[in-house]
């Protein structure tokens, strides 16, 4: 899919990230890695130490969708710029 998407958080963290898969299948992933404390370290900190654990106050978002282009472009190397777009304005957990 190549999607660029954000994580809010009801405090007014936010977390800008990528994905070449589909956006719910990323949300699985980091909804599974708060369950059980393994990878996004920065996520699963935040949630722990400032919502006691609870995932409800996140709610996920897709940004941009980054197509196919006609003139054989690298779609990843897209993925990539329009991550780092976004993240110029800044996206740390706090």
């Amino acid at each position: 899919m190549y999607v660029v998407y954000v994580i809010l958080c009801r405090c007014g963290a936010f977390y800008i990230g990528k994905t070449k898969r589909t956006l719910v299948e990323r949300v699985r992933e980091h909804m599974a890695s708060i369950r059980s404390g393994r990878s996004c370290p920065r996520l699963i900190d935040h949630v722990r130490s400032r919502h006691g654990g609870n995932s409800t106050c996140l709610s996920f978002a897709g940004l941009e969708t980054v197509v196919e282009s006609l003139r054989g472009e690298d779609r990843h190397k897209r993925l990539l710029q329009r991550d780092n777009t976004y993240k110029r304005d800044g996206s740390a957990w706090t």
